[in-house]
């Protein structure tokens, strides 16, 4: 009698241990995908050196997320148009005008164009890069400005072209470029040596680097082709470089 008791709680204890074990086998594969674990945080959630727990874009709008731009992630985004044409482009007048002579050739000139863009708080201003509208024997608006399919607008949002076709047809221009830099109202005259469709046209004070000579001229407040070049009388076309003082139009690259 005795013996067969302990024969069934012998047999009853491998009977539960090889349960056990069937159980331990069917488990490994969920265990083995589901892996470790993390380990808890033991601070509170208000804790503020906590990592926010921000959704992302891509769960609020249920998108996919973007990939991670590569190289630096505190490097500044590029503004402005940098030479693409798709791009709405900001065009400024100078608030500073200078001697035809003493521009220092195209090059003087959008140094000039940047140099006041950089120091402008203008929204649409401050931070992008501009070309002078200039020509002399190396450069012409035709051949170094990009071609925009997008709108050139003045710093206060107002429409000029509807693109570079348009600013270059020989139509008028839809506002007068005479706004400057910092969202100021300009008036005068520009130096330009330039045709309404962009090309080189008139005298360029040797290349806007001589008091000698004469340059040609735009008029800022008008939207006709005069904007750029003044037609008529030699007189009015064009103006001593040692003797006359004039703003010059800045273009967005």
């Amino acid at each position: 009698m005795v013996s067969d008791i302990r024969f069934y709680r012998v047999s009853g204890a491998f009977g539960a241990l090889v349960a056990i074990g069937a159980l331990l086998l069917a488990c490994a594969p969920f265990s083995e995908a589901l892996g470790d674990a993390p380990p808890v945080d033991p601070r509170r959630s208000d804790d503020p050196t906590v990592p926010s727990k921000t959704p992302s874009s891509a769960s609020i709008d249920g998108g996919s997320a973007a990939a991670a731009p590569s190289g630096d992630a505190g490097a500044p985004i590029p503004i402005g148009c940098n030479g693409v044409a798709s791009c709405e482009r900001v065009v400024f007048v100078t608030s500073e005008s200078v001697y035809g002579g003493s521009i220092d050739g195209v090059l003087g000139a959008d140094a000039m164009c940047n140099r006041l863009a950089a120091a402008s708080t203008h929204p649409r201003v401050a931070g992008r890069t501009f070309i002078a509208w200039l020509s002399d024997s190396t450069r012409s608006p035709s051949t170094s400005f990009v071609h925009g399919t997008q709108a050139y607008v003045r710093p206060d949002g107002v429409r000029i072209a509807s693109d570079y076709d348009h600013l270059t047809s020989g139509s008028a221009l839809e506002m007068p470029i005479a706004i400057d830099e910092g969202g100021r109202t300009q008036g005068g005259t520009v130096w330009s040596a330039t045709a309404p469709s962009g090309i080189r046209e008139g005298a360029s004070c040797f290349d806007w680097s001589s008091d000698e000579g004469a340059g040609a001229q735009g008029t800022i407040t008008t939207t006709a082709g005069k904007w750029t070049e003044i037609v008529g009388d030699t007189s009015e076309n064009i103006a001593d470089c040692n003797m006359t003082d004039s703003r010059i139009y800045c273009f967005e690259k």
